[in-house]
């Protein structure tokens, strides 16, 4: 009976979600449309689902400021209105002028989770009967449940329908993709809204005495940290935490010396270390026992010398690399953590909210112009690339004059600036790399030099321009060929049968030409064919849409002429362990 009860109850918190959160979850159902059409029709709609996927945001964020602080209804579809608003200036202000820019995401995916974190810290405000400690630990709780339902949920569903699909009647592939998108845009975000707990101002509002009684029991279930949370994090991730900070403290005394400063690890270590204490300190800041409140005094004085070494590491980084948007995302992380461990040092726990509010505030500075990541890093990457051209007079009236002679840093400088550039977008704003500039295909003939280095690793690659006519009128026979698995082609001449075999037991293979009585007219070994396409002297690491004639590869002797023409082509490992791979045009003439 109890169990009946709560699948009812579940099922009636499911609607009050739909008249608790009718914009946002509106805004999800319109993001799942726009999946629907783009798996149905194979396009990319991306600058809608952003739309609607901010616009659903901020209907929840509204509401919750709506039930913290308001009960009027006509504020409440105010609020509603500011929010359609809030969509459609993103749209406009945003997808418009950044719809094909890798910006456009990035820009997304911060403002969306801005908003998650208001989504928190708002009914916390000037809140007497709750805190922003007690409202993180909800929604991680939620967070983690509704991963559980929507996960189950889904295999479930995948199953059947792979049940149906096996055992009745075939099924588009497509239909595993509509699953997904239904879980994830429709149950979860209503799930997950289903169970947020009321908060103090909505119990204002005209209700029966009952149901204000239910919201606050459920709130205050909410509220409560499960034993097993508990256990977990006082006496297995604190443990953790702080022998991996013992040995990083170690690591970084007896390395402290130039070279150190460049190491890669280095700073994704102690900004995983920064972010771990700092999440660890909002759930554990509840708990009341040794180990909780010896990490509530001793991490967060840990955590400013050490966010303040992470500042150095990355800013020594921009020396060789410029600023770009993951460097600025992480030094103005590295400030906000330095401000966060101060005060979580000199406030009382219960006021957490502030260093929320400290993060938004710092993820909005790194997302709105004109000091936000993108802006300041395309004018450091652009400033860096005019200043090497300049310095090497390769920049005339707005022109590159390519230059072969230009030392190895300075191309390494151009290399990975131009490379940023271009990667961002930027390049169609930049006069002298155009619109159409490609980095992979253009850069030689712009600059006058290779883009990568030649280094022990490789990662060589090359494609034909498989539009261009391939002229067989000198052949017998084409076919192609895969470098990774057998195989075995016979053709007839003037009424002989020939057999042509790749064996592609050894990488990457043997070709070898037989006539009718088994006698080997051609051996070919692959490995030839590759060295003649990429030689030890060939540093470019792509090469696309070369013509027929750039690529052929001629092997003749006095029976017959065998032609090989990559239709693509690569190369991985070093010099001394290469894997090969390719698929091949084979030309065949027997004489």
């Amino acid at each position: 009976m109890k169990a009946l009860m709560r699948i009812t109850e579940k099922f009636h918190s499911l609607f009050t979600a739909i008249f608790r959160y009718p914009l946002g979850l509106t805004f999800f159902f319109l993001a799942s449309v726009v999946n629907f059409w783009s798996i149905e029709n194979e396009s990319d709609n991306l600058y809608l689902f952003f739309t609607f996927l901010i616009g659903a945001f901020w209907g929840i964020v509204m509401e919750a400021v709506w039930e913290r602080f308001f009960k009027k209804l006509q504020l409440r579809l105010l609020l509603n209105g500011l929010a359609i608003i809030s969509a459609l200036v993103y749209y406009f202000l945003v997808i418009s002028r950044f719809s094909s820019n890798p910006e456009t995401q990035i820009r997304t995916i911060v403002a969306v989770f801005v908003l998650f974190m208001a989504f928190i810290w708002i009914p916390t405000i000037r809140n007497p009967k709750e805190d922003f400690n007690q409202r993180f630990m909800a929604v991680f709780k939620l967070f983690f449940s509704t991963l559980l339902f929507s996960g189950v949920l889904l295999i479930g569903m995948f199953l059947i329908v792979a049940a149906i699909d096996i055992l009745l009647f075939s099924l588009p592939e497509t239909v595993y993709l509509h699953i997904l998108n239904l879980i994830g845009m429709i149950f979860s975000p209503m799930f997950f809204l289903a169970s947020i707990p009321f908060y103090d101002g909505a119990l204002k509002v005209n209700i029966s005495a009952e149901r204000r009684e239910f919201l606050q029991v459920n709130t205050s279930k909410a509220f409560q940290i499960p034993r097993f949370l508990e256990i977990l994090l006082s006496y297995v991730v604190i443990p953790l935490l702080t022998l991996y900070t013992f040995i990083l403290l170690i690591y970084i005394a007896i390395n402290v010396r130039a070279e150190f400063w460049q190491d890669n690890l280095l700073e994704p270590m102690l900004v995983g270390f920064s972010i771990t204490v700092i999440f660890v300190y909002f759930l554990v800041s509840q708990i009341e026992n040794k180990f909780t409140v010896l990490y509530r005094k001793v991490f967060p004085m840990l955590l400013v010398p050490i966010a303040i070494f992470q500042i150095i590491a990355s800013a020594w980084k921009i020396q060789d690399t410029g600023i770009t948007f993951t460097r600025y995302d992480v030094i103005l992380y590295g400030i906000f953590a330095v401000i966060a461990g101060v005060l979580f040092n000199i406030m009382p726990i219960r006021k957490n909210g502030y260093v929320c509010a400290l993060l938004i505030i710092f993820l909005m500075i790194s997302i709105i112009p004109p000091f936000d990541a993108f802006t300041v890093s395309r004018k450091s990457q652009t400033s860096r690339l005019v200043s090497v051209l300049n310095e090497n007079q390769m920049l005339t009236d707005g022109m590159i004059i390519p230059n072969s002679q230009v030392n190895e840093d300075d191309q390494r400088t151009v290399a990975s600036a131009t490379e940023y550039l271009w990667s961002m977008g930027y390049s169609a704003e930049i006069d002298f790399l155009g619109e159409n500039f490609n980095f992979y295909s253009d850069f030689y003939e712009i600059f006058g030099f290779n883009a990568i280095e030649k280094s022990e690793e490789e990662n060589l690659f090359l494609s034909l321009n498989q539009e261009e006519p391939i002229n067989i009128n000198s052949y017998d026979q084409l076919m192609m060929i895969h470098i990774y698995q057998s195989q075995s082609f016979e053709f007839e001449k003037d009424g002989r049968i020939y057999r042509l075999v790749l064996d592609s037991d050894l990488s990457p293979g043997t070709l070898k030409l037989y006539d009718k009585s088994g006698n080997e007219i051609q051996i070919i070994e692959m490995i030839k064919v590759f060295k003649t396409l990429v030689t030890e002297d060939d540093v470019v690491n792509s090469k696309n849409l070369l013509s027929p004639e750039e690529v052929t590869v001629v092997f003749e002797n006095e029976q017959s002429t065998i032609s090989f023409i990559p239709i693509f082509l690569e190369v991985e490992g070093s010099q001394d362990d290469s894997n090969y791979y390719g698929d091949f045009y084979v030309l065949v003439k027997v004489k």
